[in-house]
């Protein structure tokens, strides 16, 4: 009887507490997650990585399902390179979250990065059914090594956008990206320093490495870039050392200018299309005779051109001879070279020069 009387007093309090909470006469304690969420941001801007994980793991202690939380803590894992603690969040969260399109997208490309192809290729279809997508049916063809000719505009263009701001730092501070010096280096061995170029072409010119660059070494009187994304114009802009910048497709910009063009010159941008069919052969009307087309791709070993899990292509030297050949350029120059750095490796690449 003793026990049955302690256990009603203990319902009766609680279903008391209860009728005073919802009539508000007991407030719910406060949420204090935006203030954690700060603070977590301020540690991820001050570059302080671990802190901001010690601090997230406490937030998704108390707030499991929360995607804010969950994806600050996927993306400050990548920033530290753990990419195993990234993947098993990851994979929690999209079961709390079926149908969220971009965690979906982010186990993918974690997925995709560590060579799990055929787990990423699920999570990709997966996204095909939650939103259709370019890119993502892109990757589609890139996971079941479809050798389709070139990514759609839309996927390059969203990749740079959100890649302008940081990309110098990253590419050239951690990669040790050298191509646009090597580049211009090589063309200072077949021209005179201090030659004066009228017309200077830069397909995908990005943040204007390639034009900072060449300037070191030649007088150019009009110096014009092209490139996709407009993020990446923003920052080549800033430099003000381009006459003209063109936000448009590299081939479509091709395809459609009649200017005569001393020089044409292009630094990791080619790697992006397979099929490099009308890139040479617009730029070998462009030139003017004895101009140069000069260019980066990586290095392929077989066949013509090759989509890799990277979402990038790599060109063997035989098609590249190829179409040096069918275009009747006079000369050919290449060197192997290093492009950059990946995974703890230099990705090899070809350093090619086409003369008209």
């Amino acid at each position: 009887m003793r026990f049955n009387f302690f256990k009603q007093l203990r319902w009766s309090r609680l279903a008391d507490i209860k009728t005073k909470i919802i009539n508000f006469d007991i407030k719910p304690a406060k949420s204090d997650l935006a203030e954690r969420l700060v603070a977590i941001d301020k540690a991820v801007e001050a570059g302080d990585y671990p802190l901001a994980e010690k601090l997230l793991l406490k937030v998704v202690a108390r707030y499991r399902s929360n995607v804010d939380a969950l994806i600050r803590l996927a993306d400050v894992y990548g920033e530290q390179g753990k990419s195993r603690e990234a993947v098993t969040l990851l994979q929690y969260a999209v079961k709390q979250h079926p149908t969220h399109y971009d965690l979906h997208r982010m186990l993918g490309y974690s997925l995709r990065h560590q060579g799990k192809v055929r787990a990423a290729s699920k999570v990709y279809k997966r996204l095909l059914e939650i939103r259709a997508d370019e890119s993502v049916a892109y990757f589609c063809d890139v996971l079941l090594k479809k050798n389709v000719p070139c990514p759609p505009s839309g996927y390059i263009t969203e990749l740079f956008n959100g890649y302008a701001e940081l990309f110098e730092a990253h590419l050239v501070g951690i990669l040790g990206y050298q191509a646009p010096k090597k580049l211009a280096s090589y063309l200072s061995k077949i021209f005179p320093v201090d030659k004066s170029f009228a017309t200077v072409l830069d397909l995908g010119c990005g943040t204007g490495l390639l034009g900072e660059e060449l300037l070191q070494y030649f007088k150019i009187n009009h110096l014009a870039g092209v490139d996709l994304s407009k993020g990446m114009l923003e920052q080549c802009s800033a430099k003000k050392i381009y006459h003209a910048l063109h936000n448009q497709s590299l081939i479509e910009y091709l395809q459609q200018t009649t200017a005569e063009i001393e020089l044409i010159v292009s630094t990791d941008t080619l790697i992006y299309i397979g099929d490099l069919e009308a890139v040479i052969a617009n730029s070998y009307r462009l030139l003017a005779p004895g101009g140069i087309l000069a260019f980066t791709v990586e290095k392929g070993w077989w066949g013509t051109y090759k989509l890799t899990t990277t979402g990038r292509y790599k060109h063997s030297m035989r098609y590249l001879k190829s179409l040096y050949k069918r275009y009747l350029f006079s000369k050919m120059f290449s060197q192997t070279i290093d492009l950059r750095e990946e995974v703890g490796k230099m990705v090899p690449g070809y350093l090619v020069l086409l003369q008209k």
